[in-house]
């Protein structure tokens, strides 16, 4: 076992970082404990940490000790873990694509709002990952709010991933401007706008920000 987490350390070639994860993922249930309590230690440095945690994500995709120990790692009490938190949220998209989980879980939900765009940013692409429905609503009001540029984009391609066009369409009329800009642009990646529709919201819209991009999408 020490053996494998040292070749995936940055000293080791990448074809022994794979072939250690590989071996981790294979051994399973016999170095879960051990790869969770290496980690939890703080006895190994990012790039092992990286590929631990990924080979726990990877490794028995039913194992609840497993989902526990990644719901932990995301949670908001340990900001102080910055990529820990980053690869957990990444982890768990995976396991609910590829594994048995039903759905995402709630400390997704949490880091929607967190302080660190970073990880906004990570909640935001697995509740994308996951198609999950059922955050749709946190994400709408985390674009209200939203003032980082990438989390922004990745939130109104969330939503036009999640959210049919009539209902991105009522929310044009929504009272954050943020949330209309949102909403404007998933239509328009879309094409589900009409000329004349662009040209009604750009004439009545309120906002300068919203009524430049209708105007630009009608323009063209």
């Amino acid at each position: 076992f020490e053996q494998l987490l040292a070749d995936l350390g940055p000293d080791a070639i990448p074809v022994w970082r794979v072939a250690a994860q590989d071996e981790l993922v294979r051994r399973g249930e016999l170095v879960r404990d051990e790869l969770i309590q290496a980690i939890d230690a703080g006895r190994i440095n990012m790039s092992q940490q990286t590929w631990a945690v990924w080979a726990l994500g990877r490794m028995l995709p039913t194992d609840a000790g497993i989902d526990e120990f990644l719901i932990r790692s995301a949670s908001p009490a340990q900001r102080h873990f910055l990529n820990l938190r980053l690869q957990a949220i990444r982890i768990l998209a995976h396991r609910n694509r590829k594994t048995s989980m039903t759905t995402l879980p709630n400390v997704v939900r949490e880091c929607v709002a967190d302080t660190d765009p970073r990880v906004r940013f990570e909640a935001v692409q697995a509740i994308r990952q996951a198609e999950s429905q059922e955050f749709l609503g946190a994400l709408i009001d985390r674009l209200a709010d939203e003032n980082d540029r990438l989390v922004f984009y990745a939130g109104w391609g969330t939503l036009r991933i999640l959210a049919p066009a009539a209902d991105r369409k009522q929310l044009l009329q929504h009272q954050s401007p943020r949330i209309r800009l949102a909403a404007l642009l998933s239509l328009q990646e879309d094409y589900q706008l009409t000329l004349d529709e662009s040209l009604a919201i750009a004439e009545n819209e309120t906002d300068t920000e919203v009524q430049t991009w209708a105007m630009t999408f009608a323009m063209n």
